[in-house]
């Protein structure tokens, strides 16, 4: 595994820790459906969210998402619901960026990304 990989799987791994210390609970890691790839999928309160987490060193936020990776998202989003006949609209896209800068972590939290 690289540096860039083990990078995003810690992020992911602060992520996780963050989202179940806020009362959410992980039902699916890395989940896979078709070629897309969703985070995290957690529920808290009778909300079920789908997380992205983008993990970046020294605050370079330039283009964390790029246009072409939102469509891909929505595209999850949406197969998501479809394979589990779930109204798109009960289902929030969430973001987590996890930011290192001097090797202490930094997370950001945006409920309602897409």
């Amino acid at each position: 595994m690289n540096y860039r990989q083990e990078l995003g799987r810690k992020g992911e791994r602060l992520a996780i820790n963050f989202l179940k210390a806020e009362g959410w609970q992980i039902k699916a890691h890395n989940y896979r459906i078709g070629h897309k790839e969703i985070d995290i999928i957690a529920s808290k309160n009778n909300i079920l969210s789908l997380f992205e987490i983008k993990t970046i060193m020294n605050n370079n936020k330039h283009d964390i998402i790029s246009l072409s990776q939102q469509k891909t998202l929505r595209q999850a989003h949406l197969a998501f619901c479809h394979y589990y006949q779930i109204e798109p609209a009960l289902v929030s896209y969430a973001l987590i960026v996890v930011s290192y800068k001097n090797k202490l972590a930094n997370l950001q939290y945006y409920p309602s990304f897409l």
